[in-house]
């Protein structure tokens, strides 16, 4: 019942702090960098301990969301550039969500209040020295 109160608790503070749930120059270190079964890419980015934004890592959960990068765009070939640990500075989109104000996939109550990943579409990535 707390964790219910508290994610409730978490909306309003994530909605006051994000009016708009685009997001620029934003600081993170890539946590993950793989590439999916059709070559796009999948991207998690930490932004605080046990705090992440990410893109889905397959074509299925992406479907109508679109946050996977596409091989060959900008997005994309900046990623590739990059390396697990390296610090980055991002521009994206986080997906609307009623229950999380920002969008929050885990499939159990507890991950999401103990290790939130958001969904974000990134338009536009770059390393930070």
């Amino acid at each position: 019942m707390a964790k219910g109160g508290t994610r409730a608790a978490r909306k309003a503070a994530i909605c006051r702090a994000l009016p708009r749930l685009d997001v620029h120059d934003w600081i993170g270190t890539i946590y993950t960098l793989p590439s999916n079964g059709d070559g796009d890419g999948v991207v998690e980015i930490t932004i605080g301990p046990d705090i992440y934004v990410k893109t889905w890592n397959n074509a299925i959960s992406d479907s109508g969301d679109h946050t996977l990068i596409l091989a060959g765009s900008p997005v994309f070939q900046a990623f590739v550039a990059m390396k697990v640990g390296d610090t980055v500075r991002f521009n994206g989109t986080f997906l609307p969500s009623p229950t999380d104000c920002a969008r929050e996939p885990s499939v159990t109550l507890s991950g999401s209040m103990t290790e939130p990943e958001f969904l974000m579409r990134f338009s536009s990535a770059a390393p930070t020295p």
